[in-house]
């Protein structure tokens, strides 16, 4: 046995010898007797009772293979040895091996992963580059990582990428990162970045210095898929978590705050949030903290307008970091969120973007100071699962009181809603008619649409009127369309109207469109009168059995345009046949069916939409409407065959509808809306009430309710 300090120690362990080695300083000119003698290494700098382990000589491995941490040469000097990365980073590189090319190593035996203590990591010291030069070289090869101590670094670290041999379009990680404390010192760009594929990286506690006025960023996601990153808790930075060029990553998170943004998403898409408290502590807005708090969020979450189907499953709560502090700050689009959200000094939600959905199981604030509302901009939705205060009071109708304690406040604007229970929606304020501004709007061999095509493709026999159509919802003709295969990119059909009069305000497009066969690109298109594309919706369409709505329903900003475009466009690289009807363009929301357009414009809404409501247009349909109806503008003919509407609304003037034998028991009901003249009633091959005189309609809402009866001294038609 040599001294017993800190110098090379060999005890008798179950009849074999073991070398003993209080530090790596130690293993300076240590050399194993045989091959497999092991050595015990107390720990990695004496007295700091990290970074030990067990060690095994192998007298056949290069001492070139020296890494520091995993592989020790004893001829690599170690005087200058110390906690200071400097000198360990200069141990790593083997600085001063007195034996090139020589063979003959103490191997670290590792059970799992490497943890960051074999290197030399210790508490309280910058270990930043130490713990980057571990990471690559683990990480790559599908070695874990871990970190026990608390760790602090003054320069960013960067997860390395797991690479195979030879390296594949899409190198997944398989190897975890997990550090249990990580203290970051630097003052400005990325504290943490994560940029490969299905890495698996985790703090329980990162530390941020503060956020100073410097862009800082405590973990930053990026590139193509997998990652799933753990977070116990985070605070102290510019941007705590930050999804960047992030395309489908996770990240699990238990507490964030301290931070001018919580979480970020910038140009990235698909990405998911779960779980955890996002924002700040608790408060009540009241002294000693105040209606302020500065280790709060400014905002919880804020998704930018360059990304796109993201998904937020947590507690956003007390951002209260200024007086106009956001829980969640949504300008992207089709963004989803659920969670329990409440107590923002500005907005707990703020959603500008498009098409996002949010779910809100309660809401409300501490204090009637704060803003603490949800404000729904246009195209997006924001349903509150519960109608709740803060205090949870739910509302019930034998309430003896009405007590006002913090509520929500409320907010819309064009298509936005917000919607609860009980009854609890947004009523989109439609000021235009609803008329359909698209003429012919079912026949696109008409001359009223405009036509083009390019790269092959031709509008030449593809086009015939047809009756596949949609009847029960006044839609009795349709355009069939059969497509050739053309597989290039650029061989498109383009149909298209104008001018049209595209009103500041709420505005829908789209058409009713049935694919039997093959396989159909479908883009709609609102071009200003100075050439550029307002407003686009993209489909595309495989056989079915039913028709499909495709459009969009959103607010026109810019100013009102009186030579806008409605344009559609067609595309099929395999061939196929669709049947299209109804395209329509009209200044407002919330139609179902719109009306249809033949040759002149009508100011008539057909189907479910008529409902016993008046609309702006001035068409007001009042009484007893059943669902199953439409509307009848010229000469037409009744029987047992073509009977299939409970009611029929009459509109124009100058014809007759000739009335046919029934059904026994049916009822039908002729109903006139606000137009006036003459339309007659005529019944052919049977009487009504034993006569054959025609009825004239020609009174705005005059109504006409026939029943079919069939007995033994009477069949034909009865007033009802």
């Amino acid at each position: 046995m040599e001294n017993a300090t800190n110098e090379k120690v060999i005890n008798l362990v179950a009849n074999r010898y073991v070398r003993q080695f209080n530090a790596v300083k130690d293993i300076f000119e240590a050399i194993g007797e045989t091959a497999g003698e092991q050595a015990l290494l107390n720990s990695y700098h004496l007295d700091h009772r990290s970074g030990g382990g067990h060690l095994v000589w192998a007298p056949e491995v290069l001492k070139s293979a020296h890494d520091g941490f995993r592989v020790f040469s004893p001829t690599v000097p170690t005087a200058s040895l110390s906690i200071a990365q400097a000198s360990i980073l200069s141990y790593m590189n083997g600085s001063g091996e007195t034996d090139t090319g020589g063979v003959g190593c103490w191997l670290r035996l590792i059970d799992d992963a490497v943890a960051m203590e074999y290197g030399g990591v210790t508490e309280g010291t910058d270990c930043g580059l130490l713990a980057q030069r571990i990471m690559d070289a683990c990480v790559p090869s599908g070695t874990s990582v871990i970190c026990s101590a608390p760790l602090t670094v003054g320069s960013p670290l960067t997860i390395p990428q797991y690479r195979t041999t030879p390296a594949v379009q899409l190198d997944f990680n398989r190897s975890r990162v997990h550090i249990r404390h990580l203290i970051c010192t630097q003052m400005s760009g990325v504290a943490v970045s994560v940029g490969s594929s299905a890495a698996r990286f985790a703090v329980d506690w990162m530390q941020g210095p503060g956020f100073s006025g410097f862009p800082l960023v405590g973990i930053q996601i990026s590139g193509m898929g997998g990652n799933v990153i753990e977070v116990g808790q985070i605070g102290g930075f510019q941007n705590n978590v930050e999804f960047n060029s992030s395309y489908s990553h996770v990240v699990n998170i238990g507490w964030c705050d301290n931070a001018i943004r919580g979480i970020v998403f910038i140009n990235s898409n698909a990405n998911k949030v779960n779980g955890g408290h996002i924002g700040g502590r608790y408060s009540s807005g009241l002294p000693p903290v105040g209606a302020t708090d500065p280790t709060t969020c400014e905002v919880g979450v804020y998704i930018d307008p360059t990304s796109a189907n993201n998904i937020i499953s947590s507690t956003i709560e007390y951002c209260r970091r200024s007086e106009t502090s956001i829980g969640l700050r949504d300008s992207g689009f089709a963004t989803v969120y659920r969670g329990y959200i409440e107590s923002c000094t500005g907005w707990n939600i703020y959603a500008d973007g498009k098409d996002g959905v949010f779910d809100v199981l309660a809401g409300g604030t501490t204090i009637r100071s704060d803003g603490a509302g949800f404000h729904a901009g246009s195209g997006n939705t924001i349903n509150l699962a519960t109608q709740v205060d803060y205090y949870n009071e739910t509302p019930k109708g034998d309430n003896a009181t009405l007590t006002f304690l913090t509520p929500q406040a409320l907010a819309s604007v064009g298509t936005g809603k917000i919607n609860g229970p009980n009854g609890m929606q947004t009523i989109s304020r439609n000021r235009q008619s609803a008329e359909n501004l698209l003429v012919d709007s079912s026949n696109l061999i008409s001359e009223r649409w405009g036509k083009g095509a390019e790269n092959g493709a031709s509008w030449s026999g593809i086009t015939t009127l047809s009756t596949v159509a949609m009847p029960e919802s006044g839609y009795e003709t349709s355009t069939q369309i059969i497509f050739p295969a053309l597989p290039a990119d650029g061989a498109i059909y383009t149909a298209s109207q104008s001018p049209l009069l595209m009103i500041n305000g709420p505005i829908s497009f789209g058409c009713f469109v049935l694919c039997v066969s093959g396989d159909v690109d479908i883009m709609m298109r609102v071009v200003s009168g100075t050439g550029s594309v307002q407003h686009r919706h993209v489909s595309r369409l495989k056989p079915s059995e039913n028709f499909q709505k495709i459009g969009s329903e959103l607010t026109h900003t810019a100013d009102t345009d009186a030579n806008s475009t409605f344009q559609i466009s067609f595309r099929s690289a395999t061939g196929g046949t669709i049947y299209v009807t109804n395209c329509y363009f009209q200044n407002r929301v919330g139609v179902k069916f719109p009306p249809v357009n033949g040759k002149v414009r009508r100011n008539v809404l057909s189907g479910e939409d008529v409902g016993g409501n008046t609309f702006y247009n001035g068409a007001t349909i009042n009484g007893i409407i059943r669902t199953d109806y439409r509307v009848i503008s010229g000469p037409f003919s009744l029987d047992t065959g073509t009977m299939t509407y409970s009611t029929e609304v009459i509109t124009g003037e100058g014809y007759n509808v000739l009335l046919g034998t029934g059904q026994d028991g049916e009822e039908i009901t002729f109903k006139r809306d606000a137009s006036s003249g003459l339309v007659g009633i005529i019944p052919i091959g049977v009487t009504i009430e034993n006569s054959l005189t025609p009825i004239p309609l020609s009174t705005p809402w005059q109504s006409l309710r026939l029943k079919y009866v069939m007995t033994a001294t009477f069949t034909g038609w009865i007033r009802i």
